[in-house]
């Protein structure tokens, strides 16, 4: 082997070494990346804002069939009898809403039995939307109008789906805020968040941050939720935790 060669593969050797090296020299001091200790406090604090804040929610689709003209307003044929075949929770209530998206008179009739009791005037074959839950906006109508429907009258109906969904309710983190701001100690705690270790939380106009001071690293991790706002509508906001 030449000298000239040689030198070629030197220079080869001396490029792959310095590779490594900055390789490793990223791997184990990566300035982007968050440490270890900060990383498992923040995950904990968005586990615990998003469990001590979320409900569940129960959403049907039930395609209602076609039914005969007939006049509006409270009438026994309007009336649509749902059961959805499973207990339903105490304290939960109903909302109901047609393809369109206008929300539906409607009320839990019988927990045991599962049955919600439906206003629907549309004369053709539709889907209706029925969510069950806690902190979900009724709409619903007097008592001495939801008779059930006259079995001659009565609209038939096929569930066609269940889905269950868990949102975080601003109703929830509206509270933790409260409690943030009145009881921080003692909310750090039950987080189980160290001594020494801050946080804050913000999501849709709830800010969250006590004071730190300058030179010291914060934290973050922000993601987009499904939420059920306080007048029950849901939405997606972002919520953001931070950790110092």
């Amino acid at each position: 082997m030449n000298k000239r060669g040689a030198k070629h593969i030197e220079v080869i050797l001396s490029f792959i070494i310095f590779i490594g090296f900055c390789m490793a020299v990223i791997y184990y001091f990566n300035p982007f990346s968050i440490p270890l200790e900060h990383n498992t406090i923040l995950e904990k604090v968005y586990k615990q804002i998003s469990e001590n804040s979320s409900v569940t929610l129960e959403k049907y689709s039930v395609v209602v069939d076609k039914k005969t003209e007939h006049g509006g307003g409270y009438s026994s044929a309007n009336m649509v009898n749902i059961n959805l075949g499973k207990q339903i929770e105490p304290h939960a209530v109903s909302s109901v809403f047609d393809s369109d998206g206008n929300e539906l008179e409607s009320d839990i009739t019988d927990f045991n039995s599962g049955s919600v009791i439906v206003n629907f005037n549309n004369p053709e074959k539709d889907v209706i939307f029925v969510y069950i839950g806690q902190e979900l906006s009724p709409n619903s109508f007097p008592s001495n109008k939801r008779n059930p429907p006259k079995p001659e009258e009565e609209r038939t109906y096929i569930i066609a789906s269940l889905y269950t969904m868990n949102v975080l309710s601003i109703k929830r983190i509206n509270a933790l805020a409260e409690e943030y701001e009145t009881s921080y100690n003692s909310l750090r705690e039950y987080f189980g968040i160290p001594e020494g270790s801050d946080f804050g939380f913000s999501i849709e106009g709830i800010n969250t941050e006590r004071d730190s001071s300058k030179g010291i690293d914060v934290f973050s991790k922000k993601e987009d939720v499904q939420v059920i706002e306080m007048n029950g509508s849901i939405s997606y906001e972002e919520l953001g935790v931070k950790e110092w």
